[in-house]
């Protein structure tokens, strides 16, 4: 992966120094997913109902994030040791109603489209940035962590994405 990522210019960071301020790092993602969370949660609230479901889905999973961040983050500050991440199968469960259920039309409809679009670029990035974190690092744990925590995110993504066809088929296939 080359160049650093946005969140890496934005939060002052240099994932591809040798001596990585791991604790930082953490830090930093644990701010970025608060962000991704806020975005989520802003966005379900302006949403219809079907769209709110999925980005209030998307809210709890960046608060999942969250959870294992910190629960890194204290790790790495009291024992110096990584953790192994715990990931639930919801995201399974929820992208399968995403074929069952009927998407709004007209101004909702481009509202939540505009919503999966903006989703989708900040999951990506993300990943980005879990990816190249899980790249320089030197621990294998901890390389371990944030691909995982990368895999997460491109479920999300997916997740999006899957959303995203299903609400532009309509004017596709017309």
């Amino acid at each position: 992966m080359a160049g650093k990522t946005q969140f890496e210019v934005d939060f002052g960071l240099d994932l591809s120094s040798p001596d990585i301020d791991v604790v930082r790092a953490v830090e930093t993602a644990i701010e970025i997913e608060k962000l991704g969370k806020q975005f989520y949660e802003h966005h379900a609230r302006a949403s219809d109902p079907v769209n709110r479901k999925f980005m209030e889905f998307l809210a709890r999973e960046e608060g999942k994030h969250i959870d294992q961040l910190e629960r890194l983050r204290v790790n790495l500050k009291t024992e110096g040791k990584w953790i192994e991440i715990e990931r639930d199968r919801e995201i399974e469960n929820v992208a399968e109603e995403v074929r069952s259920v009927a998407f709004p039309a007209g101004r909702a409809a481009k509202e939540g489209v505009d919503a999966v679009i903006a989703a989708i670029g900040r999951e990506k990035e993300i990943r980005n940035f879990y990816l190249r974190l899980a790249e320089n690092l030197k621990e294998g744990k901890g390389k371990e962590f944030f691909r995982a925590l990368a895999d997460w995110e491109q479920a999300h993504y997916e997740f999006l994405s899957a959303i995203l066809a299903e609400e532009t088929r309509f004017r596709m296939e017309t």
